[in-house]
């Protein structure tokens, strides 16, 4: 019997009439005519080649036919209704592993933490981080291998991408606190002159958005190029350099620096923080538990 030329409704007016023993009952329980329900019982007959219930003065009798049919009929129901029923998502026992990207503030700012939560909340859960430089396209990895991204707003990415904003940073200058400009006013003279530290980082990291945002003005001073904003403030702690970093990142960074902390004196240096990730996981439950977790951690940043 070919199952695409049968209408499968009738095995639901079927398991009615199996339930209530009697047409007019289960034509009520289906809301349709009595006469509705008796052309569906002549359909069900011709189906299975069986009368399926003989008449009696209260109600129907199932043949054998049909009570060798009604364990049948319900387990196909039964597994038809949990196609639609969607599991929820339980941190607490599922197991899962994410793979994900994450640049500058991911790395720094949330990665730590989250992981800390993972551990407390989780703990069937698993994260593997990667890297990317900017040979790789990031549509392309998170279409066939990545989870999601964490990195700054300037990326250019195709429409099957989605992003959340995560936060909002601005550049700031730092300096240790016996730098000869830590009391005075940074004018962008003063700025320019001054000896520095640059940190460029692969083509995701926040840095490169505050190089694009400076580069447009008179040639910085640079004396020493750095890989990473770690690197940066360590130069920074031990000499006389200065560095650009992103503001909100140097904040949560700095506790054993204790920096003099200076806003640019350059207008546009503002830029987002985004989670990415590709429509294929739209209405994923664990990439959106995810996606809670970590809006929570930037939140606040005493979680866990």
């Amino acid at each position: 019997m070919d199952i695409r030329k049968i209408n499968l409704n009738l095995l639901l007016h079927l398991d009615t009439l199996l339930t209530e023993r009697s047409v007019s009952r289960a034509a009520e329980k289906s809301f349709i005519s009595q006469t509705a329900m008796s052309h569906i019982l002549k359909q069900l007959r011709e189906l299975f080649d069986d009368p399926l219930f003989i008449r009696k003065p209260h109600g129907l009798q199932p043949t054998q036919k049909a009570l060798d049919l009604e364990p049948k009929i319900k387990a196909f129901l039964s597994s038809s209704k949990a196609i639609f029923q969607e599991k929820v998502f339980d941190p607490q026992s599922e197991k899962h592993l994410f793979k994900a990207v994450l640049a500058g503030h991911g790395e720094y700012m949330i990665l730590p933490r989250l992981c800390a939560y993972l551990v407390k909340n989780a703990p069937n859960i698993f994260l593997q981080t990667l890297s990317l430089s900017e040979y790789l396209s990031l549509d392309h990895l998170l279409a066939n291998e990545l989870d999601f991204a964490i990195a700054p707003g300037f990326i250019e990415t195709g429409p099957a991408i989605n992003k959340e904003l995560l936060m909002q940073e601005e550049a700031a200058c730092i300096m240790r606190k016996a730098h000869p400009l830590a009391n005075q006013e940074l004018t962008q003279e003063i700025y320019l002159e001054a000896e520095q530290v640059d940190i460029r980082t692969s083509y995701l990291g926040s840095e490169n958005i505050l190089y694009r945002s400076l580069h447009q003005y008179r040639q910085r001073n640079i004396k020493i190029t750095v890989p990473n904003i770690i690197n940066a403030m360590e130069v920074v702690h031990n000499t006389d350099l200065i560095a650009t970093v992103p503001g909100k990142l140097v904040v949560f960074l700095q506790d054993r620096y204790d920096f003099v902390i200076k806003p640019i004196p350059f207008p546009r240096t503002e830029f987002r923080i985004y989670f990415y990730h590709h429509i294929r996981l739209n209405n994923y439950q664990p990439l959106q538990w995810m996606i809670d977790v970590i809006k929570l951690l930037m939140q606040n940043e005493d979680t866990p």
